[in-house]
C-alpha cells in the first residue's frame, strides 16, 4: 500500500489519505486542499478507473 501511495501524484495521495484514513467527506477534502469540489471528485473517479477492483471512489457521498 505504501508503494502505491508513494507512486501517486501528491494531490491524489492527499485525497486518498484524507478520505480513507481520516474519513473526511469530499467537501472538506476540497476545502483543505483548496481544490474545487468537481476536481476532487474527478480525481476520485480517476483513481477508481486506475484500480477498478478496489472499489475506490464508489461511495455514495460524492455530491459533485
Amino acid at each position: 500500500v505504501q508503494d502505491a501511495l508513494a507512486d501517486l501524484d501528491p494531490d491524489h495521495r492527499n485525497i486518498v489519505l484524507l478520505r480513507d484514513v481520516d474519513g473526511l467527506p469530499y467537501e472538506e477534502i476540497a476545502d483543505i486542499l483548496d481544490l474545487p469540489l468537481r476536481t476532487t471528485g474527478r480525481i476520485v473517479v480517476s483513481l477508481a478507473d486506475d484500480a477498478p477492483l478496489t472499489g475506490y471512489g464508489t461511495d455514495a457521498d460524492a455530491a459533485w
